[in-house]
């Protein structure tokens, strides 16, 4: 396994599920400094810690270790995007309702 590969797969995951290193760390339960280290010097993770990685990522640990199993994790970018686009709709049509009844009078 080429470590920096795994990490930057590690890191292009975390910033699609909108989450914080930090957040990260606290989901796979361990310190951000632990995670910090690991990433900033190419160290593998104990197997139990990148299989509570993957899973946390949604993607399987052969995708972290080799890149493989693409498919699945461009199903599930993907998914996260829609689902981000649909919630940023949904917010941007009440947006529009509000501004739409101020503009009309019929906000109080």
């Amino acid at each position: 396994m080429k470590t920096k590969a795994f990490w930057n797969r590690v890191k292009k995951l975390i910033k699609s599920h909108n989450l914080s290193q930090r957040q990260f760390a606290e989901k796979i339960g361990i310190p951000l400094g632990s995670l910090e280290g690991m990433i900033y010097h190419n160290r593998e993770p104990v197997l139990s810690l990148a299989v509570n990685m993957a899973g946390a990522l949604g993607v399987t640990i052969e995708y972290l270790a080799n890149g493989k199993d693409r498919e699945i994790v461009n199903k599930r970018l993907y998914e996260l995007a829609v689902k981000e686009t649909t919630a940023r709709i949904s917010k941007l049509s009440l947006q529009i309702q509000k501004e739409t009844k101020r503009i009309t009078g019929h906000a109080k």
